[in-house]
């Protein structure tokens, strides 16, 4: 076979699986209702409308109505950095919105056609697909098929694991949207803190900070992923060239993107350096022994997808030229070491305030998933290629153009590093290059000089040797189709049922969801100003209720708020264990209305029948959510003697105006050190309540109180760091010959797994 029918094999081989996975992906979106975006639900009164069909269970409430809050707050020009509506409010940092803002681009980019409930779920389901590209990126850098990563997404999207395996039921059915997208995105910043380690190319950098940062916003327990990382990456690279000049390379680029991820994500590391030791988390999930944690490891990826994962790195161990898989093996390594010590270690899991052990395993998944992958292909290869001889015994030498290649010991700038454009070669009976023999006399290198690359019979070099082909891509492929028959179509036997793909996902196409939203605005309308709206019970799923401020602006409190962050909130619950009260009639109790400046109640289940009986409330509407007014309600801020005030709140700012005056103002709002206060203009103290509320004092009445989320100097200097990041991404994106036209430069540091090159005899 000459260079251009290779040439030609290669470009259909890459068609194929390209073909392959668009067909995997329309037909994964087409199963998960990517197409299927509005329903006509029919009322109870016998009436229809159309309803957004998205995701409805668990936490999709939850984060499709943080983005809506965030589409808000920038339509009127505002940052959001305090999250008000839910609960007596929370900061944002607290709770990052790196999945709210990809929500509110993608319904930016679409031009606003769609509501966000819709953008949620096709970004959902977009989130399910991406780690393919991380996929392709190691693929690609490790020189390997494009049916690697196509096979891994198959048999991530099949595999259904646990609620806490970064799988379909994580994702799709409990809505655990930023555990999942952060760790989505990581298998793309290994591939190219890799490849920069290795190559020091400017934009690897750059894309490897941005994606980084941006899974950092995402979920800030991304730094536990990254961290194994950056030290399974380098300490790769180590392994591969051990001097002592590739170490402070491999050092100083390590420092380099530690400090562009940190100066972009600057804004979030800082108030949680400032305030984190506010943040009450509550554990809800762990692993009892070591046996447990296997177990789940077991079920994130199936037993099939684990054996193959277990040749992987065998092949990952043994097959010197496979450095792309010998990294994300050490990588995984590591991880697991990590995670496995918070399991033996009570001290090591409280190292970060945020952790649970079980919300590791979504990384794990992905590379474990990604091993299997490489397991099946490297099967195919050990037994499609000839045997390789240490030494070369057929071939004579060769002479390499090697533009792509890269001396391993020399440094950026060094003169030497680009002393030659040609190098001679040694080859064995494969065709697999072993030795450099000399660069116009610069250096010379011993076995397994270009490990992965082949010179063919025709004199060109090549990623595979000439026997791999269509069988290859077959085998690759039945594997793929092999796993959409057990875990999809329940073809093949032996498959526990929890293993098998999600199906029949539950949606908002509901006369609940939609009865919901009318009662919601009914609620805005009928509740007294300056009041907050209760929402008690859930019809169709787990938090039906946190959909509400999808529909209003006012301050919402629920029965199950799903999320918090301190422990005062008042109510007949266990702050330490849950989010979420004991008895949900316990919220209808006059002292509670009270505290919270409840105005409406809207309620449904068991819950109902206590609030049609209670003599605080009055009935507006009945349904299967019903709506009461409460008869003597207080606003969210009132004087020292129980003053009703005219009441105007945001995310950024509570005022508050009454017409007598008064120098202690209470403001029914959780407390948090960026709050400032102003009575009639005037500077007044803030005090935090038994409740965790806010106490305004002044040294003279006043009749208008002013509550402002404010910024101060290190928040400005947080921002600061986060536009120089930005600016360092930018330089490092402009090609080097536009910044030094006036010279040629020197080429990189090497690249410890060349790219492709051509020989010439």
């Amino acid at each position: 076979m000459d260079s251009q029918e290779r040439a030609s094999t290669r470009r259909l081989a890459g068609v194929f699986w390209l073909g392959f996975f668009l067909l995997f992906a329309l037909w994964t979106f087409w199963r998960l209702g990517g197409f299927d975006l509005w329903a006509t639900v029919t009322l109870p009164d016998g009436s229809s409308l159309r309803f957004p069909n998205t995701f409805a269970t668990v936490d999709h409430p939850f984060h499709a109505t943080r983005a809506e809050i965030l589409r808000r707050s920038l339509a009127d020009g505002e940052l959001l950095r305090w999250i008000g509506n839910h609960q007596g409010g929370y900061p944002v940092e607290f709770y990052p919105l790196g999945a709210a803002w990809i929500e509110v681009i993608v319904w930016a980019v679409t031009l606003g056609i769609w509501p966000i409930m819709v953008v949620h779920k096709l970004v959902v389901i977009g989130v399910f697909l991406l780690p393919v590209v991380g996929f392709a990126a190691l693929a690609r850098f490790g020189r390997l098929p494009w049916s690697v990563p196509v096979l891994a997404i198959v048999m991530h999207v099949c595999v259904r694991g646990w609620w806490w395996s970064g799988g379909a039921m994580e994702l799709l059915e409990w809505g655990l949207l930023t555990n999942v997208a952060s760790a989505a995105l990581l298998p793309l910043v290994l591939a190219l803190h890799r490849g920069y380690l290795r190559d020091a190319s400017r934009w690897l950098l750059a894309a490897g900070a941005i994606v980084a940062a941006i899974a950092v916003y995402t979920n800030v327990r991304s730094v536990l992923p990254l961290a194994a990382i950056l030290v399974g990456c380098g300490l790769a690279a180590l392994i591969d060239n051990p001097t002592a000049r590739s170490a402070r390379t491999i050092g100083k680029r390590s420092i380099e993107i530690v400090l562009l991820t940190f100066l972009l994500v600057a804004p979030l590391a800082g108030a949680l350096m400032r305030f984190g030791d506010l943040y009450v988390f509550v554990r809800y999930s762990s692993y009892a022994d070591l046996g447990e944690y296997w177990r789940s490891s077991l079920q994130a990826v199936s037993t099939p997808a684990m054996v193959l994962a277990v040749v992987g790195a065998l092949a990952a161990i043994l097959r010197r030229e496979d450095d792309g898989g010998r990294t994300v093996l050490i990588v995984l390594a590591l991880y697991v070491a990590g995670t496995a010590s918070t399991v033996l270690s009570t001290s090591a899991a409280n190292l970060v305030s945020q952790l649970e052990a079980t919300r590791l395993m979504p990384f794990q998944r992905l590379l474990v998933i990604y091993l299997a992958a490489y397991g099946v292909w490297a099967t195919v290869d050990v037994l499609l290629t000839r045997t390789r001889h240490s030494e070369p015994t057929s071939r004579e030498p060769a002479l390499v153009r090697h533009e792509g290649y890269r001396h391993p010991e020399r440094s950026e700038g060094s003169p030497a590093a680009a002393v030659s454009r040609e190098t001679t070669v040694v080859a064995g009976d494969d065709g697999e290059i072993l030795h450099f023999v000399q660069d116009d006399g610069a250096f010379s290198r011993g076995t397994g000089a270009v490990p992965g690359i082949f010179v063919q019979d025709d004199g060109s070099t090549d990623r595979l040797p000439e026997s791999h082909g269509v069988f290859a891509d077959a085998v690759m492929a039945v594997t793929a189709l092999l796993f959409l028959a057990g875990y999809v179509g329940a073809w093949l036997p032996g498959i526990p049922e929890s293993d098998r793909a999600a199906d029949g996902l539950v949606t908002t196409a509901s006369a609940a969801i939609a009865e919901l939203e009318a009662q919601v605005r009914l609620a805005d309308e009928t509740a007294p100003p300056g009041t907050a709206i209760l929402v008690l019970g859930t019809a169709v799923s787990w938090h039906d209720q946190l959909w509400s401020p999808q529909w209003s602006d006012r301050r919402f409190f629920y029965d199950d708020w799903l999320w918090y962050w301190q422990t005062d909130h008042y109510g007949a619950y266990d702050p330490e264990t849950s989010h979420a009260y004991d008895d949900d009639a316990s919220a209808l109790d006059a002292a509670y209305l009270r505290q919270h400046g409840i105005g409406a109640v809207i309620v449904t289940g068991e819950a109902a029948p206590a609030a049609a009986a209670s003599d605080l409330l009055t009935l507006e509407r009945a349904g299967l959510w019903s709506i009461f007014l409460v008869n003597d309600p207080v606003t969210i801020v009132t004087t020292d003697d129980d003053q009703q005030l005219d009441v105007t709140a945001n995310d950024r700012q509570i005022a508050g105006s009454t017409g007598s005056p008064a120098s202690t103002f209470t403001v029914r709002h959780n407390w948090y050190p960026r709050w400032e206060a102003t009575i009639d203009g005037h500077a007044a103290s803030i005090e935090k309540d038994e409740r965790g509320y806010m106490v305004v004092t002044g040294d003279d009445p006043g009749t208008k109180v002013v509550m402002t989320y404010r910024t101060d100097v290190w928040d400005w200097l947080s921002r600061l760091g986060l536009v120089a990041g930005l600016l360092g991404v930018a330089w490092l994106l402009v090609p080097q010959r536009w910044l030094l036209s006036s010279r040629r430069l020197a080429p990189s540091d090497p690249e410890l797994t060349p790219s492709q090159g051509s020989v010439r005899r």
